[in-house]
C-alpha cells in the first residue's frame, strides 16, 4: 500500500514537472542575438507578402535585449506581426506587419502601454 502512494506521488511530480515544462515552451518567441549582439532579429508570426509592410522605429529606451524582449511581447500579443529586427546601437525597431489587420497606431501604442516612446523612422 505504502509503495503504491509513493509511485503515486512520484507519478503526479512527473506529470507535475511535464505541465510546467509545456508552460515555459509555450513562451513568446524572442528575439536573438545575430551579427555581433547589436542587431537582434526574431520571426514572432507569418504575414502574407502581398499585405505586408514595414514600420522602423526609434525607441530612445531601447538599449538592451530586455527591452527588445519587452516590445516583442507586446506585439506579439497584437498578432499580425512578422519579422523584427532591432538595432541596439541606433536604438531602432523594425517590423513587418500585416497592414489589413493592423495599423500603425496598433502598434504604437502597443509599445507605448509597457512604457516606450517610439517616433517614426520610415513606414
Amino acid at each position: 500500500m505504502k509503495q503504491k502512494l509513493i509511485l503515486g506521488l512520484v507519478a503526479l511530480l512527473f506529470l507535475g514537472f511535464a505541465i510546467l515544462m509545456s508552460i515555459k515552451s509555450a513562451k513568446p518567441p524572442q528575439p536573438h542575438e545575430h551579427e555581433g549582439g547589436n542587431i537582434l532579429t526574431a520571426k514572432l508570426g507569418e504575414v502574407d507578402p502581398a499585405n505586408a509592410a514595414v514600420l522602423t522605429l526609434k525607441i530612445k529606451e531601447l538599449d538592451c535585449q530586455g527591452a527588445a524582449d519587452t516590445i516583442a511581447g507586446a506585439l506579439i500579443k497584437l498578432g499580425s506581426i512578422g519579422e523584427v529586427k532591432v538595432d541596439l546601437n541606433k536604438r531602432t525597431f523594425s517590423l513587418v506587419y500585416d497592414k489589413t489587420k493592423l495599423k500603425k497606431e496598433d502598434i504604437i501604442k502597443a509599445i507605448k502601454a509597457v512604457d516606450f516612446s517610439p517616433e517614426v523612422v520610415q513606414e
